[in-house]
């Protein structure tokens, strides 16, 4: 029987199991057979990330995208050069609107490129460009957000380039947002948020926001006011301070403010002692997730206090204030492990390599004693020799001595019996 004589529904469920190159020959042997091929690579996961490095080339970018791009629903892309963004948006056409996320970086995309490229995936719902993308960086990224949510209405996580947060600049414009970014990707100095009326159209446009990212941000008092003043603070269950200008009583401030938090990031740029860990205790003792860069000088009792809370995760960056653990000396003669129930001490007549008993010569050495070692080793004979294994029926005895191999040299013929010439 042969792949023509199975039922045509049963032929992608065998091209799953099948290595790349089996499948790619699949594919062409004939036309019901290459159908069976692309309807298999629809759902196969092997195929459902595609990643193209720098020095990936436009012709195998375009191929990749013709033969596996039906199955695709996430592209990432490291090329720079321009000739592989024609072949970029070939295999995003490829995949039939069935892209999620598309990641872009370190090339020269232009904004209305961009923009054809979300108009190709209309569920996308991850969009990442930036990492030098100067063209998008140049552009008009109020007006291109606004024409990409047009496109890709379900987009949930979105990155570009900006002068100043993300909050104040695009994110209004997608309101299916999960995470409010108070900070630029175009530049990595600190951010000042100003712009109060932009910064409130996006908590009360993005309702689905339940995370907010202040890493590089400054920030102030009358930003917290702002954002205890939103309907942002009943719903957040992630609060994340990487590189954060923030002084902690603001940070309990808010904490206060979020019935829901379960994660919590604190700043790096900080060292808060024990006092800021028992009054973050009292405010919010549910978090279940806490990353925190070091615990001051009072390392251990932080840690101290970390363990009441119940945590499910801890994340620590450095552990240089807390104490080390040291080792606690054995007495002389116990033993540990498994061994902990035999005798700690040589028994009569059992010796070890380099004991005073083998620097002698005492007995037992070739009576074939044993014992126990200090360690809780068992000792075997010590004849220098290594112990017998029990010889196996279907194993041939070898000869005790091993004949010289000789490398590189030819056997001469025997000469010849004298007397015959």
């Amino acid at each position: 029987m042969s792949l023509t004589d199975l039922p045509e529904e049963l032929v992608p469920l065998i091209a799953k199991y099948l290595p790349r190159n089996d499948l790619l020959a699949l594919r062409q042997c004939n036309k019901s057979s290459s159908a069976a091929v692309h309807r298999s690579i629809q759902t196969d996961d092997r195929f459902a990330k595609m990643i193209f490095d720098a020095l990936a080339e436009p012709r195998n970018i375009e191929a990749e995208g013709r033969i596996f791009g039906s199955g695709a629903r996430e592209l990432v892309s490291f090329c720079a050069a321009d000739a592989a963004l024609p072949a970029l948006q070939s295999t995003i056409t490829e995949t039939a609107g069935g892209l999620q996320k598309l990641c872009l970086y370190r090339c020269a995309v232009t904004d209305a490129r961009l923009l054809e490229m979300c108009r190709a995936c209309p569920l996308l719902q991850t969009l990442v460009c930036v990492i030098d993308v100067p063209n998008i960086e140049t552009a008009d990224v109020e007006d291109l957000s606004t024409k990409i949510s047009q496109a890709c209405p379900l987009l949930e996580v979105v990155k570009l380039p900006c002068n100043g947060s993300a909050v104040e600049s695009y994110a209004a414009a997608f309101p299916n947002l999960r995470c409010l970014e108070f900070f630029s990707h175009g530049h990595g100095s600190h951010v000042i948020p100003s712009r109060f009326d932009r910064i409130e159209r996006a908590l009360h446009t993005c309702t689905n926001a339940d995370q907010i990212d202040l890493d590089f941000c400054v920030v102030s008092l009358a930003l917290v006011e702002w954002l205890l003043a939103s309907p942002l603070p009943g719903r957040l269950v992630a609060l994340r301070m990487g590189r954060t200008a923030i002084s902690p009583d603001l940070i309990l401030e808010l904490v206060r403010a979020c019935p829901a938090l379960v994660e919590l990031a604190l700043p790096s740029l900080m060292c808060l002692g024990r006092p800021f860990y028992e009054a973050l205790h009292a405010t919010r003792p549910t978090l279940e997730r806490i990353s925190l860069p070091h615990c001051g000088n009072d390392g251990d009792e932080c840690f101290r206090v970390l363990a009441s809370f119940g945590l499910a995760e801890l994340n620590v960056a450095s552990m240089d204030a807390t104490t080390p653990r040291r080792r606690r000396r054995r007495a002389e003669g116990e033993v540990r492990g498994e061994f902990a129930s035999r005798e700690s001490v040589v028994r009569p007549g059992a010796r070890r390599r380099g004991s005073a008993q083998a620097r002698e010569g005492l007995p037992g050495s070739q009576d074939g004693r044993v014992g126990t070692g200090r360690r809780g080793r068992w000792l075997g004979p010590r004849d220098g020799r290594r112990r017998r294994q029990p010889e196996s029926p279907h194993r041939a005895p070898r000869d005790s001595r091993r004949r010289p191999r000789v490398v590189g040299v030819r056997r001469r013929a025997a000469p010849p019996p004298r007397g015959l010439f």
